[in-house]
């Protein structure tokens, strides 16, 4: 399988910290480009305000350190930052790969989250298993 183009779909999380150096290592040995994308999800509840996560800097901050790191290793490397709706991530990152025509997905595997209501909803990397047509690696 030739591997021109990577998609790394990132977050703040230790796993998917993770992934990125698998994503590095894999772009390094098969010459592939890598968009570094990271999508903020945005929040909203009975029509109030809608929030974020915080995070401990700003995305483009956060895509920009590691496109630069990915570049200092070699790596052809971009990035992009996405917004999506009460958790539609998964949605955001698969159009990111259709969009970049990503031979791989690489992406931590993350852990479940409860709802508002209190029930254990799907993670993102699930939600990415269970509908994307291109290759996926998961990174726990």
């Amino acid at each position: 399988m030739e591997l021109r183009r990577i998609l790394l779909a990132v977050d703040d999380s230790d796993c998917s910290g993770r992934a990125v150096l698998v994503a590095r290592e894999i772009a390094r040995r098969a010459g592939s480009k890598v968009m570094v994308l990271h999508v903020r999800d945005r929040q909203i509840c009975c029509k109030g305000p809608a929030w974020e996560t915080p995070m401990t800097c700003t995305p483009e901050a956060f895509i920009g350190a590691l496109v630069t790191d990915l570049r200092n290793a070699g790596v052809d490397a971009v990035g992009e930052v996405r917004s999506s709706l009460n958790h539609h991530e998964a949605d955001e990152i698969l159009a990111g790969a259709e969009d970049f025509d990503a031979d791989l997905i690489v992406a931590g595997r993350g852990r479940h989250r409860l709802s508002l209501g209190g029930i254990l909803e799907k993670t993102t990397s699930r939600k990415m298993v269970d509908r994307s047509r291109r290759p996926l690696l998961l990174v726990p």
